[in-house]
């Protein structure tokens, strides 16, 4: 068999609590740091998804590792809860890498733990983006579900959780509505976003990686809501 003079892979290395992807030379037998990216402990993953309730109130299981977003158009990252304006997040980030087998398919989600109210008693959850059949942690290779909107907290809705989450797939998948436009603000595809619901259809399992940050509204938000009416 043919070997491919590049494969891209993902390595976590941790002396320092640092990740680093590599591009492996095969035929020098090289390794090549693309970029370094942020890495956390498990323990304080787990500490943070729980601290934030995002653990019992958005998933049923915490994931085990983070998974890097930036934003380059603000030159903002995602850090765990760290606190994001809607007008820093309008633009599509970078997400990855997060330890992935390069043989195998994954999905990203990205939502709002809290885009519908409380007292609706509807375990809902509005979409932002999601993204699957992902190939390894090359995030151009899948396909969008939805594409990606930033966050936009309602007016007066106070602080909002918006989580990304990378999921494992048995295989390719082809999701319910795959395929048709859900651009709109109101889509019920987005508004009534069912994660466990979605999860099971699909025989994902996870989340592998996890993060999120933390969002009030601003002008920009305000904006955006107004526009929609």
């Amino acid at each position: 068999m043919r070997i491919p003079i590049f494969l891209l892979v993902v390595l976590l290395i941790r002396p320092w609590a640092s990740a680093v992807q590599y591009v492996i030379n095969v035929g020098n037998n090289e390794l090549v740091p693309l970029y370094p990216a942020v890495s956390y402990s498990s323990q304080l993953v787990n500490f943070r998804f729980r601290l934030a309730r995002i653990f019992p109130d958005v998933l049923d299981t915490i994931p085990s590792a983070i998974v890097n977003v930036t934003y380059p158009s603000s030159g903002m990252a995602v850090t765990l809860g760290n606190f994001l304006t809607p007008f820093a997040t309008k633009d599509q980030p970078d997400v990855g890498p997060w330890v992935a087998n390069p043989l195998m398919m994954y999905t990203l989600i990205m939502l709002d733990g809290d885009g519908n109210p409380a007292s609706t008693g509807e375990p809902y959850h509005y979409l932002k983006w999601l993204r699957y059949n992902i190939q390894g942690s090359i995030l151009w290779s899948g396909v969008d579900f939805v594409s990606y909107q930033g966050a936009g907290p309602q007016p007066n809705s106070g602080v909002h959780r918006y989580v990304f989450l990378v999921y494992t797939q048995l295989g390719p998948i082809n999701p319910l509505g795959a395929g048709l436009p859900h651009d709109s603000v109101n889509d019920p595809t987005r508004a009534t976003f069912h994660l466990r619901s979605f999860v099971l259809q699909n025989q994902l399992s996870g989340p592998l990686a996890g993060n999120f940050f933390r969002a009030v509204e601003d002008a920009y938000s305000a904006a955006q809501w107004a526009a929609n009416g």
